[in-house]
């Protein structure tokens, strides 16, 4: 479209344009799609990103017969596995105590490691996460902590 008309090209490229849609589409949705930040944050471009990456999506879940893209993460045992509001961060806690970070907007799910290994010396078997997100503040932000699983245990 944007190659078409010079005008049109103009137009789609209008910050109001994209704050328009972005409203038409939450508007759309029984569940509300969380941001990671406040919408007035995000750049024209960031936008129009965050508006077209979910209604292609919604596009592709509604087709009929429609092929699945699946994509595999490899990992060592996990046990608990968190998805950050937003969708994008999938977090997992490691066999090691260690926590993995993946990004689930990259084509290639980037993986990087958020929190490292813990020394075992303890007889540890697994540990749990546990996450506490503070909706009182605009942008995401969130406290995690791994803990080994058998701490309460410790205390009762």
């Amino acid at each position: 479209m944007r190659q078409v008309c010079k005008r049109l090209n103009e137009t789609s490229r209008i910050r109001e344009v994209w704050l328009s849609q972005h409203r038409q589409y939450v508007a759309e949705k029984e569940f509300q799609p969380t941001m990671e930040e406040p919408v007035e944050s995000y750049s024209c471009e960031e936008l129009e990103h965050w508006v077209l990456e979910r209604r292609g999506a919604d596009q592709e879940w509604a087709l009929p017969g429609r092929s699945v893209c699946e994509r595999t993460i490899s990992m060592e045992a996990i046990s608990p596995i968190f998805v950050v509001p937003g969708g994008r961060w999938l977090l997992c806690s490691m066999s090691d105590g260690s926590v993995m970070c993946h990004d689930l907007d990259h084509h290639d799910i980037r993986s990087s490691i958020l929190i490292p290994s813990r020394d075992n010396s303890d007889d540890v078997t697994s540990y749990r996460l546990a996450i506490d997100i503070d909706n009182a503040v605009p942008r995401l932000k969130f406290n995690l902590v791994t803990f080994p699983s058998n701490y309460m245990g410790q205390f009762f």
